[in-house]
């Protein structure tokens, strides 16, 4: 199933039938232009020396780029629904800085961007963005090896209000529907 998304669906349909609704190509912008994916979606090798207590570890639920513009930005138009605190949030040692945001429109799909760079974040919680906004510098914060940013699309039922949570199983492949909206993702 992990390949039937991007390999055997010529709509880019997510697995499970999942309907993205009114998405339209061209409507987003590219979250780090000018990357390249250094980690994907899907199972993976330990990234730590042991993922004894941890094994959520080996499936990385989002995309990881590196090498771009001095910012990530908004892909589409959202609400900020969570910009991390750095190191008073329970997540930091896993997500570094990060937001939590979602789509204002349908499909109202659920983002996460981790690793952003410590006192980088434009954005506050509340906020809402439009496509092409910069929210923040990439980094090395959190559980990560090198400056980059941790890109992740989730189930727009995941709930981001109560507070932010690692939301394993909840998420898409993100390269199918980036190349869906014509993001050229490498």
């Amino acid at each position: 199933m992990g390949n039937a998304q991007m390999d055997y669906s010529s709509t880019c349909e997510a697995p499970g039938g999942f309907d993205f609704g009114e998405l339209q190509s061209d409507e987003w912008a590219h979250p780090t232009p000018n990357s390249r994916m250094t980690s994907p979606f899907g199972p993976r090798a330990c990234p730590l020396a042991s993922c004894a207590g941890t094994p959520f570890l080996l499936k990385h639920e989002g995309i990881d780029l590196a090498g771009s513009d001095p910012y990530f930005y908004a892909p589409t138009d959202m609400k900020i629904t969570y910009a991390s605190r750095g190191n008073l949030d329970e997540l930091y040692g896993s997500y570094g800085k990060y937001i939590f945001a979602q789509m204002t429109e349908a499909p109202y799909l659920v983002f996460e961007f981790h690793e952003a760079q410590d006192n980088s974040l434009l954005v506050k919680t509340g906020d809402v963005v439009k496509k092409g906004t910069p929210l923040g510098k990439p980094g090395a914060t959190g559980n990560s090896s090198g400056i980059h940013v941790h890109f992740q699309i989730n189930n727009p039922k995941t709930s981001v209000f109560d507070r932010p949570a690692i939301n394993n199983g909840k998420t898409y492949d993100p390269v199918p529907i980036l190349r869906q909206q014509k993001v050229n993702i490498q």
